[in-house]
């Protein structure tokens, strides 16, 4: 629907008309406030007036019955830059196009585009002489050529006239081509969504002139446009696990923002080639966010749900041995050892995954010294309820992969002859001191501190029982020697 706004002056402005159809009369004024159209259009200030906005964009959010400031608009008229015939707000009860509409306002809107407009013009002028040339030498060449049979004009004059006629065609092709592009220019004044979403960035205003992006300097977008209602993550793979990431696995996104609870993505597509500055795989995940609860832009974590090829292992590091011809574990085969290479996953810090070089059935040496070698004897000697393994040069051999749990003693109280049997009073000096401040969970807690003690007394001494019994086991493989050192002086004449 075209619309015209005429001036007192003379001057006539035409625009794309909204709202309400019919005329208006009224003294023509503006507001540069950014936000509440609404409470504008209500204000009993401005009635009998036909209001400019200068705000880039109104309607966008809709019209609501908490936002008004009475109960009907009181202005005559509206003329703005842009007008949204959609709204994107969840308090919106009804577009601001039907609001208008509903209370006879009429709504002017567009984008003005005069130096476009006198291109096109005169684009199309040049265009209307270039016809009305290339008519004329088409004639002339016909004519020419009509001459050229009775022999009435020279070869040369018809070549002359029909090579005119062909070079007038093409100038009308060209004119045409740049009365094409102007309109497609012009047409550019209108800017429309690609899809339906939420306007997040506005780096323009009444007045700004606006690049077309064709004379090579700094580009800068009009409008940023977000569609929270579905998102895409962008996440980095490790190399390591490329080859399982395929479309259609599920993930969970967590934020901080909103504490234990998860959110489902499904991954949709790949890059299909791994970054050789990062080793990883941008991979697109595709989050519905129906209710708009997470906000373009925020940061999350993403846990994919990778099918693993195969299971893995888990060591601790100091089982493991650096040597030049790579990383290797010793494994005890046998009563020897063996030197075994491995392939690590992830590094846990005090542990590590293994996905290759072990089947999970093997003993692993804990602290091996670097100067073990493949076939060294080992044997495995139970000490101190602990089933350990030393080697010839006095490591220790654990259970497979993980440390062993210590047995947790029982609990007991040393007296001056013998141990017996702890008992919660043992240790209580004061009696029950924190039932005194009505904190019996403290007074519990205080108890069971003077047991722990009695326990990690006990616990001590047993090591120290285990550590004896640890040499005189390794005491029988290796010959004790003594080395003294003397001195002497003499005098020989």
């Amino acid at each position: 629907m075209q619309a015209i706004l005429a001036l007192e002056d003379g001057r006539v402005f035409r625009g794309k008309g909204y709202g309400a159809k019919g005329e208006c009369y009224g003294e023509v004024v503006f507001n540069t406030s950014i936000t509440g159209y609404q409470e504008i259009f209500t204000d009993p200030s401005y009635s009998g007036q036909i209001v400019v906005l200068t705000n880039p964009q109104i309607g966008n959010y809709g019209t609501n019955q908490a936002d008004n400031e009475s109960a009907r608009p009181y202005i005559e008229g509206l003329i703005v830059r842009e007008f949204s015939p959609i709204s994107s707000n969840w308090r919106s009860e009804q577009v601001t196009d039907e609001y208008m509409e509903r209370y006879s306002v009429p709504v002017l809107a567009e984008i003005d585009t005069p130096e476009v407009d006198q291109q096109l013009h005169q684009s199309r002028a040049d265009l209307a002489t270039a016809e009305a040339n290339v008519h004329l030498a088409q004639i002339t060449a016909e004519r020419y050529s009509g001459l050229l049979k009775t022999d009435s004009v020279s070869k040369q004059d018809a070549d002359n006239a029909e090579s005119d006629y062909t070079a007038k065609k093409t100038i009308v092709q060209s004119s045409q081509a740049n009365v094409k592009r102007l309109e497609d220019l012009q047409s550019f004044q209108k800017i429309y969504a690609p899809f339906d979403g939420v306007i997040t960035a506005r780096n323009t205003d009444i007045g700004a002139l606006i690049d077309p992006g064709s004379s090579g300097g700094t580009r800068t977008e009009l409008f940023h446009i977000a569609q929270p209602g579905r998102l895409r993550v962008y996440v980095n793979v490790p190399e390591a696990y490329s080859q399982a990431a395929k479309p259609g696995l599920t993930a969970d996104l967590t934020l901080t923002e909103f504490p234990g609870r998860r959110f489902q993505g499904t991954l949709v597509r790949t890059a299909d080639a791994i970054d050789p500055a990062t080793r990883t795989l941008l991979v697109e995940i595709a989050v519905n966010n129906p209710s708009g609860e997470l906000l373009t832009g925020a940061y999350a974590e993403v846990h994919l749900k990778l099918p693993s090829p195969k299971s893995s292992l888990i060591l601790p590091v100091d089982t493991l041995i650096f040597r030049s011809e790579g990383l290797r574990v010793v494994v005890v085969n046998n009563g020897k050892a063996e030197l075994r290479p491995i392939t690590l996953g992830h590094d846990f810090g005090s542990e590590v995954e293994v996905v290759d070089g072990l089947t999970g059935d093997e003993a692993v040496v804990i602290n091996p010294p670097d100067s073990i070698e493949t076939g060294q004897e080992v044997r495995v000697v139970a000490a101190a309820c602990t089933v350990a393994a030393w080697l010839l040069a006095g490591c220790v051999v654990g259970p497979r992969y993980s440390r062993p749990s210590a047995p947790v003693p029982g609990a007991y109280k040393e007296t001056p002859d013998h141990w017996k049997q702890a008992e919660p009073a043992d240790q209580v000096l004061r009696g029950k001191w924190w039932e005194i401040y009505n904190e019996p969970e403290l007074n519990a807690l205080e108890e069971e501190l003077n047991i722990d003690n009695q326990n990690v007394k006990q616990a001590f001494e047993n090591f120290m029982e285990a550590r004896a019994l640890v040499g005189e086991a390794r005491s029988q493989y290796f010959p004790t020697v003594t080395i003294g050192g003397s001195t002497s002086r003499s005098q020989t004449s």
